[in-house]
C-alpha cells in the first residue's frame, strides 16, 4: 500500500503478463494502471507461474476486474526504461471494462475514512454496552452484527479484499474485518442460541404481562416466575439434546480419523516412500499439485499405495501425508487424497499448506508424536487427527479431516 518506484513501474510495464498500461501521459506526470505488484525476486521465494522480469517477480493483486492508479514523475520513468516515452504507448482504454479498487494518491483519504468509520463503531459498541446490562442473552447477537457492520463496510470500502483470497489495499480495517469473519463464524451458532433464549424469556414476560391485566400482582409475579421456568426447562432440555447430537457425531468422526491413520501406517512401507520420492521436481515457476494419474507408473504405484486409493476412483475421508525430501529439511513431498482424487507436489511445511487451520495444527504435531480436534472443538464443521509415522530413516506426517454430517 504505497506509490511505486520508478523502476518498479518500469519492469511492470517492460513485462507481458502484468497487465499494465499506460492511462495518461502529462508533460510531467504519467499515470499507469496495473492489476499486478512486483516484489523483488531474490528477496521472495514465490512458487507459482507468475510474470518475472527486471529483477521482480509480479504477483496478482485481485483476480477479478479491478486494477490500481499510480502516478509518477514522467522524467523518473523515462529514465528507468531508458527511452522517452510516446504518445502512442497511452492505452487510456486499456483498463475500461476493469474497475478501480487502490490509487497511491488517495492513500490520506482512506486514512481518514478508517479513523471515522472506526471511531463511529466503537462508539456504537460503547452506546449500545450499557443498555444490554439488563438484556444478557442479546450480547452475542449484537456482538455478531456489529462485527457485521465491520465486514459490510470493508466490502463496499475495499472491493477486492474479499476475491477468492486475501487482497490487502487499505490501511487497517481489512485486518479487522477479516478478523470479525472468523470471529462471526465461530460465534453464528452460539448468537444464534443465544437470540433464541432472549426471544423465549421475552415473549414468556409478555405473556405474564397479559395476564396480570385480570389478576393481582402476586398471581401474576407467579405466572412469570413459571413461565421462565418452563422456557429455561425446555432450552435446557433442546440443548441438552444438541450437545449430546454433536458429542456423538464428534466421536464417530475422531474414531474414523484414528482408524484411517491405523490403515496408513499398516500399509505404509519404506519402499513404497522411497519409490514416492522419486517423484520429479517441478519447476520453480510451476509449483501446482499434481494429479496422480499423471505421473509414472512406478511413482503412481507407491502414491496410490500410501494413500490406500487408486487415482481414477479414490474414495475415504480427505488424507494428507508429508515426507521429508532429502535435499532440502524444509521441503516435504506432499501427498493427498481429497474429493475423489489424488495429487502430490513438494512444498513448505507447514507454511505453504494452504489452509491457516490445517498450518496451525501442523505446527502442533510437529512438536508432539500425534494430536486431534479437542473436545473444545464440538462444534467445529472439521475434526482433525494427526500422526508422526516412524519408518526406517522416514518421519512420516500424517492428518485426516473429516466433516461431521450435518
Amino acid at each position: 500500500m504505497r506509490q511505486l518506484t520508478a523502476v518498479e513501474a518500469a519492469a511492470l510495464l517492460t513485462t507481458e503478463g502484468t497487465n499494465t498500461a499506460i492511462l495518461e501521459l502529462g508533460d510531467d506526470d504519467v499515470v499507469i494502471g496495473t492489476a499486478s505488484y512486483p516484489l523483488p525476486a531474490k528477496e521472495h521465494e514465490v512458487w507459482g507461474s507468475y510474470p518475472r522480469g527486471g529483477g521482480y517477480v509480479f504477483l496478482h493483486a485481485t483476480w477479478e476486474d479491478y486494477y490500481s492508479r499510480y502516478e509518477l514523475r514522467r522524467s523518473d520513468l523515462e529514465q528507468a526504461l531508458g527511452f522517452c516515452l510516446a504518445p502512442e504507448r497511452v492505452s487510456s482504454a486499456a483498463l475500461t471494462d476493469d474497475s478501480l479498487s487502490f490509487d497511491a494518491s488517495w492513500v490520506p483519504l482512506y486514512a481518514i475514512a478508517e479513523i471515522v468509520f472506526f471511531t463511529c463503531w466503537f462508539a456504537a459498541a460503547g452506546l449500545a454496552a450499557p443498555r444490554l446490562r439488563r438484556r444478557i442473552s442479546l450480547v452475542l447477537p449484537a456482538l455478531w452484527l456489529w462485527l457485521l457492520v465491520a465486514l459490510v463496510f470493508v466490502r463496499f470500502y475495499s472491493p477486492a479484499f474479499f476475491d477468492g483470497d486475501y487482497f490487502f489495499q487499505r490501511v487497517a480495517v481489512e485486518y479487522v474485518g477479516l478478523l470479525s469473519l472468523l470471529v462471526m463464524l465461530d460465534l453464528t451458532v452460539p448468537a444464534a442460541a443465544s437470540l433464541f433464549v432472549a426471544l423465549a424469556f421475552i415473549s414468556a414476560e409478555q405473556l405474564a404481562k397479559r395476564h396480570s391485566a385480570t389478576g393481582s400482582p402476586s398471581e401474576a409475579a407467579t405466572r412469570s416466575r413459571r413461565y421462565r421456568r418452563t422456557t429455561g426447562a425446555l432450552l435446557a432440555t433442546g440443548m441438552a439434546i444438541f450437545v449430546g447430537w454433536r458429542t456423538v457425531q464428534y466421536v464417530e468422526s475422531r474414531t474414523s480419523c484414528l482408524q484411517e491413520l491405523t490403515a496408513l501406517e499398516s500399509r505404509v512401507d519404506v519402499d513404497s516412500l522411497d519409490r514416492a520420492l522419486a517423484l520429479p521436481r517441478a519447476s520453480a515457476c510451476d509449483r501446482t499439485a499434481r494429479p496422480v494419474r499423471s505421473l509414472e507408473p512406478a511413482v503412481r504405484e507407491a502414491v496410490e499405495q500410501i494413500l490406500g486409493a487408486k487415482a481414477d476412483a479414490a474414495s475415504g475421508p480427505p488424507l494428507v501425508v508429508f515426507i521429508p525430501t532429502q535435499s532440502k529439511s524444509d521441503e516435504k513431498l506432499f501427498l493427498r487424497r481429497h474429493t475423489g482424487s489424488l495429487y502430490v507436489d513438494i512444498r513448505k511445511v507447514p507454511e505453504d499448506n494452504g489452509n491457516t487451520t490445517d498450518a496451525d495444527f501442523l505446527s502442533e504435531l510437529t512438536t508432539e508424536d500425534s494430536t486431534s480436534s479437542r473436545f473444545s472443538d464440538l462444534l467445529s464443521p472439521t475434526v482433525l487427527c494427526g500422526r508422526q509415522l516412524e519408518l526406517g530413516r522416514h518421519r512420516v506426517t500424517a492428518m485426516v479431516r473429516i466433516e461431521p454430517p450435518r
